[in-house]
C-alpha cells in the first residue's frame, strides 16, 4: 500500500476525506482538514472512486465550548461505474469534565466516556443499524471513537449513486462541541468522516453487495489512523 494522495487498497474498500478537529487547553477548538483520496479495484476490474468534499473548508477558526461550526461533507462518485456509498463518522469520546444543561459541573466516573461533538444528520441520511456498522474503535495513539455508518435513502431504498453523481445533501451541516471544561494537558481530538463504497450489480441488492464488502475486508468499520 502506498501512502500517497491516491492509494490502491483492498477490494471494495475506500476511504475519502478526513475532517479533523483539535481540542486545546485554551478552552477553544481549532479546526483544520486533512484530505485523503483512495482508489480500489472491484469484481469487474474497474476502479471505484468515492470522495467526500467539504463545502465550508475554512481553516484557522476557533470553536469554544458549546459553539457550533458549519461543516457540510458531501459524498460523490467520481468513478465510471454506479456504486453504493456510505459515510462513516468517527466521533471522539473521552473522560472529561463538562457542564450539563442545569449548569452543574459533571465529572464522569471511570466507566463513562463522553461524546465530544454533536451533529444533525442531513435529510435522507439514515443510521445503518446492522450489527458491526457502529462500534467503539481506537486509533494508533489509543484515542477512542464511536464509529457510526450512514446511508442515503430515496423512496425508502438505499440510493444507487450513478457514475459522476454526487449526493447534494450533506451528511450533516454543522458540528457543536459539548460544554467542556479546561483540561490539565493538551489532548488532540479528531472528528473523522470517511466514505466506503461497493460497486452495484443488476442482480444484487445493496445488502448483498455490502456482504461482499464485509467478507473482503473482515470488518464493517474502516480503520482510523
Amino acid at each position: 500500500m502506498k501512502n500517497k494522495k491516491i492509494l490502491l487498497v483492498s477490494l471494495f474498500f475506500i476511504i475519502a476525506v478526513a475532517i479533523v478537529f483539535i481540542l486545546t487547553t485554551e478552552n477553544a477548538l481549532e479546526a483544520y482538514f486533512v484530505h485523503k483520496e483512495n482508489k480500489v479495484q472491484n469484481l469487474s476490474s474497474a476502479e471505484i472512486n468515492v470522495n467526500i468534499t467539504e463545502l465550508n473548508e475554512t481553516n484557522n477558526y476557533v470553536l469554544k465550548p458549546n459553539d457550533e461550526v458549519k461543516k457540510c461533507p458531501i459524498v460523490s462518485n467520481s468513478s465510471d461505474i454506479d456504486i453504493y456509498a456510505r459515510a462513516q463518522v468517527f466521533v471522539p469520546i473521552a473522560k472529561i469534565n463538562y457542564i450539563d444543561n442545569n449548569e452543574n459541573i459533571i465529572s464522569p466516573n471511570e466507566e463513562i466516556e463522553l461524546i465530544l461533538y454533536e451533529y444533525n444528520l442531513g435529510q435522507g441520511w439514515e443510521k445503518v443499524t446492522d450489527d458491526g456498522f457502529f462500534e467503539i474503535v481506537q486509533d494508533r495513539a489509543g484515542n477512542k471513537y464511536k464509529a457510526y455508518t450512514y446511508k442515503y435513502t430515496e423512496n425508502g431504498k438505499e440510493k444507487l449513486i450513478k457514475a459522476g453523481e454526487q449526493i447534494n445533501t450533506p451528511v450533516f451541516d454543522k458540528i457543536r462541541a459539548i460544554n467542556y471544561l479546561d483540561m490539565e494537558k493538551p489532548i488532540n481530538f479528531k472528528l473523522i468522516v470517511k466514505a466506503v463504497a461497493v460497486q452495484s450489480l443488476d442482480e444484487k441488492t445493496p445488502n448483498e453487495m455490502w456482504t461482499y464488502y464485509i467478507n473482503q475486508n473482515g470488518s464493517k468499520i474502516s480503520e482510523v489512523d
